[in-house]
């Protein structure tokens, strides 16, 4: 049983890491061709509001999803799948009411958080364009957390690839899309960053 148990385990590991490996490639794909389609100051735009989603995600996940994957694992262990579940709804409705009071203050203040964080307000189309991640990431967080919990790797990581090459395409699209149609840098980037949204 504990050489089974490590087996799952180095198994699980092992899909993690090339998980890592393929979101990292992807996110450098990205990012290159982001900035010749969209300019330096397009993706000068794209990374503040980046940096002012990160600010919030981190508030309001927090290491939570890892306390909620040891604390569903636990309980399987422990054989008390019932407080698992529990567990596992406090979460999701923990994280999803923090997902969506930070969602909310970005849709409804974009342009104050823009000055607040970067000083720039011409960054508040990129804010209000990523706010709905913030919600998503978190309920998506809570999910990927219990699934941990079970110790299941392969759907999370598989999500989490499928996630990025979504990101990249959809947010390429948008950037090509509005470039060509004659939109300004503050918006062409806004489409780049509604791409992290998907």
């Amino acid at each position: 049983m504990a050489e089974e148990n490590r087996q799952n385990f180095l198994h699980g590991a092992a899909i993690l890491a090339a998980g890592v490996v393929v979101i990292k490639i992807l996110g450098a794909i990205y990012k290159i061709p982001l900035r010749n389609i969209i300019g330096e100051t397009g993706y000068g735009y794209f990374f503040a509001a980046y940096t002012i989603y990160n600010f919030f995600l981190t508030i309001s996940t927090a290491g939570l999803p890892v306390a909620l994957s040891r604390m569903i694992s636990e309980a399987n262990t422990l054989g008390r799948p019932c407080q698992a579940r529990r567990t596992f709804r406090v979460a999701m409705v923990t994280l999803g009411l923090l997902g969506l009071v930070f969602t909310l203050l970005m849709l409804l203040f974009p342009t104050e958080m823009a000055i607040a964080f970067v000083s720039k307000a011409t960054v508040s189309r990129c804010v209000f364009a990523i706010s709905p991640s913030v919600l998503l990431v978190c309920l998506t967080s809570a999910f990927r957390g219990y699934i941990q919990g079970n110790g299941n790797m392969k759907p999370t990581t598989v999500g989490q690839v499928v996630e990025v090459l979504v990101k990249v395409v959809v947010g390429l699209a948008l950037a090509i899309w509005f470039t060509r149609m004659g939109k300004s840098v503050p918006v062409s980037a806004a489409g780049a960053i509604f791409g992290v949204s998907v």
